[in-house]
């Protein structure tokens, strides 16, 4: 029986946890790097996952997108941006700057410029519902729409605890860098959890 993984990962360790003054000067504050110890938590989780075809597909936001350039590097393959992975834009948040930082294609050459993004979602301010709807409908189509490799997805801690949820139980909110693991059966499309909240692969 074939069987592929289809990893979903919390990013990494963001840099205006480390620097509390960085949003002060920054032009795009809600669109925070990842520290030094975020790049070196990606390294390892990357390290972690199974030899084989990957395909890779990060939210928008710089934090998930660093997360998955290691990965990339590792497989050699490319990143696929899915805004349908997005941080949760709480309207809470609606009156401050939640602009990301413009992606210059020859400073990430990674980056899948080719790649149709069909989530038909753009940062708008969503309730808890909606946002719990648009995580799930996109892990739905994403794991629909590449049947033939192993799949990671890069997003953030609200729509991991919505994807969760979604797919098999509620879930607390995860640590950065932590993987969720299943395994699909080719013969049936079943999913089995193998892995929650796992961040054995940072010790």
């Amino acid at each position: 029986m074939k069987t592929r993984k289809i990893w979903i990962a919390r990013h990494a360790a963001r840099y205006d946890c480390e620097n509390k003054q960085w949003k002060k000067w920054t032009q795009f504050p809600f669109d925070t790097p990842l520290s030094a110890e975020g790049h070196m938590q990606a390294k390892k989780l990357a390290d972690s996952l199974e030899e084989g075809s990957l395909t890779i597909i990060s939210s928008p936001f710089k934090r998930a997108i660093e997360t998955s350039l290691h990965a990339a590097r590792k497989f050699q393959t490319f990143i696929k941006i899915d805004y349908g992975l997005s941080e949760w834009i709480d309207p809470a948040v609606a009156n401050k700057c939640t602009e990301l930082e413009p992606r210059h294609p020859h400073h990430t050459p990674e980056i899948d410029s080719l790649y149709v993004d069909e989530s038909g979602y753009y940062l708008q301010t969503q309730n808890r519902a909606d946002m719990e709807d648009r995580a799930g409908d996109t892990f739905d189509r994403l794991i629909s729409r590449f049947l033939d490799t192993n799949l990671l997805m890069i997003t953030h801690g609200a729509p991991v605890v919505a994807i969760m949820k979604h797919v098999v139980r509620s879930l607390p909110m995860p640590p950065v860098c932590s993987l969720q693991e299943f395994e699909e059966c080719e013969n049936d499309a079943s999913l089995i959890l193998r892995k929650q909240s796992d961040v054995s692969h940072l010790r």
